[in-house]
């Protein structure tokens, strides 16, 4: 196997894991507090709690950044979740767990300047897009509707378990109804 589709099989692999994470995390961790209550963990309760309470419970534009989703709380789950799942691909696989690593890095990265765009409207340069401008308003369709469009970045997960909101509302309505 040449090493460019090995990195380019890594890269979907990483597609596919990151999507998955982004996917239950958001749908069974940040808006179900059961797994919480399960597990019995305040940290996951304050987790559920910011993100349903405050973060939906506000308003989608925001004038500054808000206590609602601490990153550092789910750089922490995220890291933990990676950690657990990389060291076993690690002792099999070591150059497909490097490159799982440094894919969730970035993705961590990435998602944490774009869910902040979608917010807090800063006008950086990739809003123009329209990888962005679609990526935008599927979240703003779930802020709209939670139970739906959980995947933020990566829409994998939604498209495979049927979970996304058709994107039929006009831009002016989608505004309106977001706008609490």
């Amino acid at each position: 196997m040449t090493k460019l589709l090995e990195v380019l099989l890594c890269l979907a692999g990483s597609y596919v894991v990151f999507s998955w994470i982004e996917y239950s995390g958001h749908r069974w961790l940040l808006h179900k507090m059961r797994m919480a209550n399960r597990l019995g963990s305040e940290y996951l309760r304050r987790m559920c709690t910011n993100h349903m309470k405050l973060h939906h419970g506000s308003d989608y534009e925001h004038k500054h950044h808000q206590k609602d989703d601490d990153p550092l709380q789910l750089t922490v789950a995220g890291m933990v979740v990676g950690f657990v799942g990389t060291l076993p691909l690690y002792l099999v696989y070591p150059f497909g767990a490097k490159v799982l690593v440094v894919v969730g890095i970035l993705y961590a990265l990435v998602m944490y300047f774009v869910h902040l765009e979608m917010h807090l409207r800063k006008g950086w340069f990739y809003a123009r897009t329209p990888v962005y401008r679609y990526l935008e308003r599927r979240h703003r369709l779930h802020h709209l509707h939670p139970n739906a469009n959980y995947n933020v970045l990566l829409p994998l997960f939604d498209w495979l378990f049927g979970t996304g909101v058709k994107m039929t509302v006009s831009d002016v309505e989608l505004a309106e109804a977001t706008a609490h």
